[in-house]
């Protein structure tokens, strides 16, 4: 599969513009966003190029001041500009986070991921304060659901973390087929994979874990709860969102445990 590539010029570049615009492209479906000067490059499979998308960004662009233009890029591509800009990330004094090129790192935990096409390397403000989050919680002996997977990071590490076992989800081939070879660079034998877009029916969790988009979350609220798990970690949405977030959060008779911000992404925990 080949992807295209979205130039956006903005006007007026700033980082609540950078901001609004990543989102509404992430929940668009683009799988990847990076900033250059008073650019933003977005990526997205060729798949999700359709009319529709072209004039959902042309009625962004209007609203918010920017010109745009596209290309079809091819995957090796992709994956070369990757390993270019690709440098492991410590998320604690324990953690770090490194492709499978960069030399060995010897810290108590050190994950290797090779993201390809996928999303979730720990760079992105969300996985990072997923990532750290997870370091919270005592994962011994508890069932995890990793809704939307990506790269399989959050699995592989709530692995690490002595998880009873976990069950991670996406519908994409090509973040299946990543978070199976990032398993296996692991040496991570406990994870389920399932491609799929829906919560699973009929399996119990004690934590869920979602790192996806505030629409996909809000959607999928009841079934987690019918999974009867207890506590939830969950991003990829923007402090915009948080109000929204919070009404339903409320609703569901959940509280709020922490709230974390960085750079104006949000992460929160939540729990029953």
């Amino acid at each position: 599969m080949n992807y295209f590539k979205f130039s956006l010029t903005l006007t007026n570049f700033n980082e609540q513009s950078v901001e609004i615009i990543t989102a509404f492209l992430f929940q668009l479906g683009f799988e990847s966003c990076e900033e250059s000067k008073n650019n933003i490059y977005a990526y997205v499979s060729e798949n999700s190029v359709t009319d529709d998308l072209i004039n959902e960004i042309e009625i962004l662009s209007k609203n918010l001041n920017f010109k745009f233009i596209f290309k079809e890029i091819i995957t090796e591509n992709w994956n070369k500009k990757w390993e270019s800009n690709f440098k492991p990330i410590q998320i604690n004094n324990d953690c770090i986070i490194r492709a499978s090129f960069h030399k060995q790192i010897k810290l108590k935990y050190e994950i290797v991921i090779d993201p390809k096409m996928s999303f979730g390397t720990g760079h992105h403000e969300t996985t990072f304060l997923m990532c750290k989050e997870l370091f919270d919680i005592n994962l011994e002996n508890k069932n995890v659901l990793d809704f939307g997977c990506g790269t399989g990071i959050l699995s592989i590490l709530s692995s690490k973390l002595n998880a009873k076992s976990v069950t991670a989800i996406d519908y994409d081939n090509k973040c299946i087929d990543n978070t199976f070879e990032n398993l296996k660079k692991n040496n991570i034998d406990n994870v389920e994979l399932i491609k799929d877009d829906k919560v699973p029916k009929n399996k119990k969790f004690d934590l869920i874990i979602s790192n996806i988009n505030r629409n996909v979350i809000l959607k999928s609220f009841e079934a987690f709860i019918e999974t009867e798990a207890k506590e939830f970690i969950l991003s990829g949405f923007l402090e915009t969102d948080f109000e929204i977030l919070l009404s339903k959060i409320k609703d569901l008779k959940f509280h709020l445990i922490n709230k974390k911000n960085k750079n104006g992404w949000l992460m929160l925990r939540i729990k029953k």
